[in-house]
C-alpha cells in the first residue's frame, strides 16, 4: 500500500511540474519556423483559414509576407508551406490557451512518445528493464526533451509515428493483424499532415514486414500501404486548397530543398522496391535455400560495390552527408553554404551563433548500437534489431542526401523520428553489458556523475576560460568518448569478457549526453525568454493595424497577434514593401521599420530611430524601431 501511495504521489508531483513548465515556458518563438506555426494555428482558430493573411491589412496594399522562403504569395493570399493538418490539430489548443496551447499540445504528445517508446521496446525484446531504460534514456539523455516544451511540432508528429510503429509490431502474431496494419497506416498517414517526413518510418515499417517479420504475408504489408491512403489523400487535398496541387508532399516551391521534384528519382526507386518486395517472398523454401542470411549480407556488399561504380557521385555525396550530420558538423561542405552559417573568428563553423552538434556529438552513447548490429550480422534477434535499424537508417539517409541539418538549432532535429529507436537499441546494448557484469549499479552511477562533470567542464567552463577552444570543447569530447566506447565494445564482443570498461564508458556517455540534453533545452528556452520582453514592449507600444517591416519577426509574435501587420525585409520583396508603406501611410496607419538591417534595406531616409519604453537593449540596439516624423504625434511610442 505504501508503494502504491508513493507512486501516486510521484506521478501527481510530476503532473504538477509538467503543467507548470508548460505555462511558465515563454510564449515566444525560438526561430522563424515557430512564428509560422503560430500564425497557422491563429488563422485556423480565429478565422478558419489555411492562409495567414493579416486580418487588419489594407485591401489596396499588396499582401506582405513574413518570409518569402516559408510563406508563398498565391492568388493574393499568404500561404504557409508547412502541412495544413497542423493548423487543424493546433487550433483548439490555441483557441483555449493561446501560444501556451501549442506548447501544451507538444507536451501531451511528449508524454505519449515516452509511453509508446516503453511499449515498443518491451514488444521488441520482452524485457521491462530494457523498456524502462530506453524510456529513461529518451527522456533524459537525448535532445527529445528540448522539443517537448517548444512550439515546433516535431514531438506531435513523432507521437503519431510511434503509435504507427507500435501497431506494426503488434501485427505479426495477432489474429487482427489486418486491422492493426490499417490503423498503423492511418497513423503514419496522418503524421504526414503535420510533418511530411512522417512517411519515412511508414516505408521502413513496410520493408520490415516484407523482409524480416512476415515475408510470407503480403496482405498485411498491402493493408499497411492501404491504411496510408486516407492521410495522404487528406494531405493532397489540403495542398490542393493551398497551392492548387493535388499532391501530399508539396511545400509550394518550384525550386530549393523543399520542392518535391528533387525527390522524384528516390520516390521512383522506392516504388520499384515496394513492387519487387511484394513480388518476392524471401521465406519461400526455394528462395530460402538459395539465399541465406550471410549470402544476403554478401549480396548487399556486392550491390554497394556496383552502386559505387554506377552511381558513385550520389553514394559519395550520401556518405559525406551522413558523416556531416551523424559525426561532425564542422565537416560542413562550404559549397552548401546557406544563410546563417559562417566561420567564426577562430575558423570554426557557426550556425546562427550556435555550436551545432551532429548526432553523435549529441548522443555519444549511440555507438552502443554496435552490439545489436553484431548480433544482427550473426543472425541473432534479426526481427527485433532490424525494426530499429530501418527506422534509424531511413531517417538518416533521407536527410543525408542533401546534408540538410535543420537550420537554427543546437542539434539534429530532423533525426527526432530515429531518436527513440536509438534509445531502445542503446538500452539493449547496455543490458548486454550488464549481463556480462551484473550488480554494477554503483559503478554505473559513479560513471554517470563523472560524465556529467566532464560535460559541465568542456561544454560550459572551458569555453569561458579559453574562447578559442569553445567550439572544439563543445563538440569533440563526445566523439572521443564514442570512439573509446566503440573500441571497448569491439573487445567485449571479440573476447566475451571484461565488460567493465565498456560499461564505464557507456555510463560516462549517458551522463555526458544528459548534460547536453539539458543544455540544449536551456539554450532554447533561454533564447525565448530573451525575446519575450521585447514582444510585450512592442505589443504595448504599437497600435493594432500598424505596419512593421522587420528582419526580427520572431521578436514580435504577440505584437502580430494583437493586430499588427508584419513584413520581412527581403530584397525580392522590396517593391511590394515600398508600395505598402505608401498605402498604409496614405490610409493614416502607423508605419515602422524594425532593426537597422530593415532600415538600411528599405532605404527610406524619412524614418528616424524611436525608443520603445520597456524594450531591453540587445546587441547594441540591433532591434531599434524607426518611425516617420510626420506620424510622431499619433504613432511615436510614449
Amino acid at each position: 500500500m505504501k508503494i502504491t501511495k508513493t507512486r501516486e504521489a510521484i506521478f501527481a508531483g510530476l503532473f504538477v511540474l509538467f503543467i507548470a513548465v508548460v505555462f511558465l515556458a515563454p510564449a515566444a518563438p525560438f526561430t522563424i519556423d515557430d512564428t509560422i506555426y503560430i500564425a497557422m494555428a491563429e488563422a485556423m482558430a480565429e478565422r478558419g483559414s489555411l492562409y495567414v493573411n493579416p486580418p487588419l491589412a489594407i485591401a489596396e496594399a499588396p499582401i506582405l509576407l513574413e518570409s518569402v522562403d516559408l510563406i508563398h504569395r498565391i492568388d493574393g493570399n499568404a500561404v504557409p508551406q508547412y502541412p495544413a493538418g497542423y493548423a487543424f490539430l493546433a487550433a483548439p489548443f490555441f483557441l483555449v490557451f493561446g501560444i501556451h496551447g501549442l506548447i501544451l499540445m507538444n507536451a501531451i504528445s511528449g508524454a505519449f512518445c515516452l509511453w509508446l517508446t516503453y511499449l515498443i521496446a518491451n514488444t521488441l525484446y520482452n524485457d521491462r528493464m530494457i523498456a524502462r531504460n530506453a524510456t529513461l534514456i529518451l527522456g533524459v539523455a537525448t535532445f527529445f526533451g528540448g522539443y517537448v516544451f517548444s512550439i515546433w511540432p516535431h514531438i506531435t508528429s513523432l507521437a503519431f509515428t510511434l503509435g504507427g510503429a507500435y501497431l506494426v509490431l503488434r501485427m505479426p502474431q495477432s489474429h487482427h493483424r489486418l486491422v492493426y496494419a490499417l490503423l498503423a497506416g492511418l497513423l503514419f498517414g496522418l503524421s504526414v499532415n503535420i510533418r511530411i517526413d512522417g512517411i519515412i518510418p511508414a516505408i521502413a515499417a513496410f520493408f520490415w514486414l516484407r523482409f524480416f517479420a512476415r515475408p510470407d504475408d503480403r496482405l498485411s504489408a498491402i493493408a499497411l500501404i492501404t491504411g496510408l491512403a486516407p492521410g495522404l489523400v487528406l494531405a493532397a487535398y489540403l495542398n490542393f486548397l493551398k497551392f492548387g496541387v493535388f499532391q501530399p508532399f508539396h511545400y509550394g516551391q518550384t525550386d530549393g530543398l523543399a520542392t518535391a521534384s528533387r525527390y522524384i528519382p528516390i520516390v521512383a526507386a522506392g516504388g520499384i522496391a515496394i513492387i519487387l518486395s511484394l513480388a518476392i517472398n524471401v521465406a519461400h523454401p526455394t528462395i530460402a535455400r538459395v539465399i541465406n542470411f550471410r549470402r544476403l549480407v554478401y549480396a548487399a556488399l556486392v550491390v554497394l560495390a556496383i552502386g559505387l561504380v554506377a552511381a558513385g557521385s550520389f553514394l559519395i555525396g550520401l556518405g559525406q552527408g551522413t558523416y556531416n550530420l551523424v559525426v561532425d558538423m564542422q565537416a560542413f561542405d562550404p559549397a552548401k553554404i546557406r544563410p546563417g552559417i559562417i566561420k567564426d573568428e577562430f575558423g570554426y563553423w557557426s550556425f546562427w551563433g550556435i555550436p551545432k552538434k551532429a548526432l553523435l556529438q549529441s548522443l555519444p552513447f549511440a555507438t552502443l548500437l554496435l552490439i545489436p548490429i553484431y548480433e544482427f550480422c550473426r543472425a541473432q534477434k534479426i526481427s527485433a534489431h532490424s525494426f530499429s535499424f530501418l527506422m534509424i537508417a531511413g531517417t538518416i539517409a533521407f536527410f543525408a542526401m542533401n546534408a540538410w541539418h535543420g537550420g537554427m538549432t543546437f542539434n539534429m532535429r530532423y533525426f527526432l523520428p530515429a531518436v527513440p529507436f536509438i534509445a531502445i537499441t542503446a538500452s539493449y546494448g547496455l543490458a548486454h553489458l550488464l549481463a556480462e557484469k551484473p550488480n554494477s549499479g554503483d559503478l554505473i552511477l559513479r560513471s554517470i556523475i563523472v560524465g556529467a562533470a566532464l560535460a559541465m567542464f568542456f561544454y560550459y567552463a572551458l569555453p569561458d576560460i579559453a574562447p578559442s577552444l569553445a567550439i572544439p570543447a563543445q563538440l569533440y569530447p563526445q566523439l572521443a568518448i564514442a570512439t573509446a566506447l566503440i573500441a571497448s565494445l569491439v573487445y567485449v564482443l571479440y573476447a566475451h569478457k571484461n565488460a567493465t570498461i565498456a560499461l564505464v564508458l557507456s555510463s560516462l556517455a549517458f551522463g555526458y549526453a544528459g548534460i547536453l540534453s539539458a543544455a540544449d533545452a536551456a539554450g532554447e528556452l533561454g533564447l525565448r525568454f530573451i525575446k519575450a520582453p521585447y514582444d510585450q514592449a512592442y505589443k504595448r507600444a504599437i497600435t493594432p493595424g500598424s505596419l512593421v517591416v522587420t528582419v526580427a519577426e520572431d521578436h514580435m509574435v504577440e505584437t502580430r497577434l494583437n493586430g499588427v501587420i508584419l513584413a520581412r525585409a527581403q530584397e525580392k520583396e522590396l517593391s511590394n514593401i515600398r508600395e505598402a508603406i505608401n498605402q498604409y501611410e496614405r490610409a493614416g496607419r502607423c508605419v515602422y521599420l524594425h532593426t537597422p538591417v530593415a532600415y538600411a534595406m528599405v532605404g527610406d531616409t524619412r524614418f528616424e530611430a524611436w525608443t520603445v519604453k520597456g524594450a531591453p537593449t540587445h546587441q547594441g540596439n540591433i532591434l531599434d524601431l524607426y518611425g516617420l516624423p510626420a506620424q510622431a504625434a499619433t504613432c511615436k511610442p510614449q
